[in-house]
């Protein structure tokens, strides 16, 4: 078969909360601001949106070789801390849920 799928715009949404909350409680924690983008998971959810690498970008991730291979990576001379809590306010209601929340698909293993 070979066909990549990719997963609705809203999983990607809600991965990218996840990301933004994670770094927001923990900016001094580097794995936290390390992205494997080569991986299935984030391949399913973002890595096939255009406008998903795109936000990362506007985050201020950028492809870095690491010990671990290729990531992209938001420095800490990159971070911006209040932009991050910008963007989490727009995709975030005020319980801290994604603003439209789509069922997990048990068939798709992050």
């Amino acid at each position: 078969t070979g066909v990549q799928t990719c997963a609705l715009p809203i999983l990607a949404l809600q991965l990218l909360c996840t990301v933004i909350t994670n770094i927001i409680n923990e900016p001094e924690n580097e794995t936290k601001r390390t992205i494997n983008h080569t991986g299935l998971s984030f391949q399913k959810r973002i890595g096939c949106l255009e406008s998903g690498i795109e936000l990362l970008t506007l985050m201020g991730f950028t492809v870095r070789e690491t010990e671990k291979g290729e990531r992209l990576v938001l420095t800490a001379d990159a971070l911006d801390v209040s932009l991050l809590m910008k963007m989490k306010e727009m995709f975030v209601t005020k319980d801290t849920t994604p603003a439209v929340t789509v069922p997990r698909d048990p068939s798709f293993d992050p």
